[in-house]
């Protein structure tokens, strides 16, 4: 928790630019130009661990952008377990849509996942919809190394802007593992609101509730929370 309140902390202090992040799950937008971005996720579930997630994204031009971020999960006594290591750069055509190939690695597990992945975001006046999809095909290496077909995802968040520094959105998730062949998604309804009136600073909080699709149990709900500054140019 000490980590948690540090990263927060370090962001707090930081002047920036307006912050783009709204729906606590998805990637959005592009990080404007000569941009730091910084999200710090944090997740209460039924049980006493807490699983957060710091990323770190920097905006090289109008249509570049490059994340790196690590989760780690916070159980009793003191004690952290190491999770999962990111890092994607986007390149963005028009603006609005968003390719990248999402670098995900898992040491503990020994796999690296290289997955195309979709970002796309926009917004006409009050309201917005983000759009997250593509396939996480995973690569063994060591003693137990092999190719794991993977999940093909998409994310799908409308959003209405009742102010324009308040919001709701309902986050839909489908999850297919092509390897076991069951589906699982997760009906997140949020509110995003900004700290700051320049927008430099804010949060989204949201219910994350496990929906069995076909022949799969719900994936285990929890509730959510993002912190999102920007800072530089």
């Amino acid at each position: 928790m000490r980590n948690l309140l540090f990263s927060v902390l370090l962001a707090l202090v930081a002047p920036g630019a307006n912050a783009w992040a709204y729906p606590l799950n998805p990637w959005g937008s592009v990080v404007a130009e000569r941009t730091f971005a910084y999200n710090q996720y944090g997740y209460l579930t039924p049980g006493p661990a807490v699983p957060v997630a710091p990323y770190l994204a920097y905006g090289f031009g109008s249509n570049v952008d490059v994340f790196a971020g690590a989760s780690f999960t916070l159980a009793g006594g003191g004690q952290t377990s190491f999770g999962t290591v990111e890092l994607f750069p986007r390149y963005f055509i028009a603006g609005k849509v968003g390719i990248s190939p999402h670098l995900l690695w898992n040491p503990g597990a020994s796999t690296l996942v290289v997955a195309p992945e979709v970002h796309w975001f926009g917004r006409s006046d009050r309201l917005a919809l983000t759009v997250n999809s593509g396939w996480r095909p995973s690569f063994g290496y060591g003693p137990d190394g092999g190719f794991g077909v993977g999940t093909v995802f998409a994310v799908v968040v409308p959003e209405v802007f009742v102010t324009d520094g308040l919001a709701m959105y309902v986050e839909f998730h489908d999850y297919f593992d092509a390897g076991a062949r069951t589906n699982g998604g997760l009906l997140v309804p949020g509110v995003w609101f900004a700290l700051d009136a320049a927008q430099h600073h804010s949060l989204a909080v949201a219910g994350q509730l496990g929906v069995p699709v076909v022949d799969t149990i719900a994936a285990a709900s929890s509730l959510g929370v993002l912190y999102s500054a920007t800072f530089g140019r």
